[in-house]
């Protein structure tokens, strides 16, 4: 998996102006299972924020959930029952731990929707102490199709 999480980290470094279908479509090219792929995409900037902003006093939702095709969304499933989660976390952390530079996480952040939002308020002067964030995905669980392109 790891080899698998530094392709995916590889395209969100590199290729910034990558959108997230392009580098799920690069990965499973280059022969990543496709609902990993997807996890990866989904998955590598929320840990990396959780990590970055872990001082924050942030609330993070420690579960997600799907939108499903009939415009439901699924029952929240806890991040850390998905192995390619937790393979990420320990990936994430140890780079930090061993002295990521400040561009190669900013790159990875900036596709961070929470991210972006507590960026955002902190650029408003508001304090992240107490926020909190819920996440819901908007591919389908076996990752998207080319309509997504």
């Amino acid at each position: 998996m790891n080899k698998d999480i530094a392709k995916a980290l590889s395209y969100m470094r590199k290729s910034p102006a990558m959108e997230d279908y392009e580098i799920y479509s690069a990965l499973v090219r280059e022969g990543v299972e496709a609902r990993a792929a997807a996890r990866l995409v989904e998955f590598l900037p929320l840990v990396y924020t959780r990590i970055a902003l872990s001082s924050c006093g942030i609330d993070f939702a420690q579960v997600f959930s799907r939108r499903l095709p009939n415009g439901q969304y699924s029952a929240g499933r806890p991040f850390d029952s998905e192995p390619v989660w937790n393979a990420a976390v320990e990936f994430a952390r140890a780079e930090v731990e061993g002295g990521l530079a400040e561009e190669e996480l900013m790159a990875v952040l900036r596709r961070s929707p929470d991210f972006c939002a507590m960026n955002e308020a902190l650029q408003a002067g508001d304090d992240l102490e107490g926020a909190t964030t819920e996440t819901v995905f908007i591919w389908p669980e076996e990752g998207p199709d080319d309509t997504w392109a």
